[in-house]
């Protein structure tokens, strides 16, 4: 009986894909140490000061407001009076808003009233924050908002 003797060739194929793998893999923590530098980087220069958009209404100087525009506050003010003082607020504080205050009320079927008193740029923005300070993350659980301006 004879044996049948196989010498198994040098496996190229498998020396190549390691050293494929290692390359890729000095690649990966290349990347890596770049992107925790980029990372220090960021946090020892701080993030920027971003303006406040919306300021209170005791911040606004009336004094040099006609008298149109004072009586367009008021939340039944007339449409003449809520464009002169839109037009005020424009000229004298370009790019910041105003906030408002806002009652909102958060109702449910079979829940108790959940009220908030807010202060917002506008509606939306009241209602927003009334749905992220009672924790409700989606519109979808049947809350009914009440916007209402203070």
């Amino acid at each position: 009986m004879t044996k049948n003797q196989t010498q198994e060739p040098p496996d190229n194929d498998l020396d190549s894909l390691y050293a494929e793998l290692a390359e890729r893999e000095a690649k990966i923590v290349q990347r890596e140490n770049a992107l925790r530098e980029k990372e220090a980087a960021q946090l020892v220069a701080g993030t920027p000061a971003v303006p406040a958009i919306g300021l209170t209404e005791a911040e606004l100087d009336l004094s040099t407001a006609p008298q149109q525009a004072k009586q367009g506050r008021a939340p039944q003010a007339a449409a003449a009076h809520r464009k002169s003082y839109g037009k005020w607020l424009r000229e004298n504080y370009p790019g910041r808003t105003p906030l408002k205050r806002f009652h909102v009320t958060l109702k449910k079927k079979n829940t108790d009233d959940r009220s908030f008193n807010l202060q917002a740029v506008d509606e939306i923005d009241a209602r927003r924050q009334a749905y992220q300070q009672a924790g409700i993350t989606q519109k979808t659980e049947a809350f009914n908002a009440i916007v209402q301006r203070a």
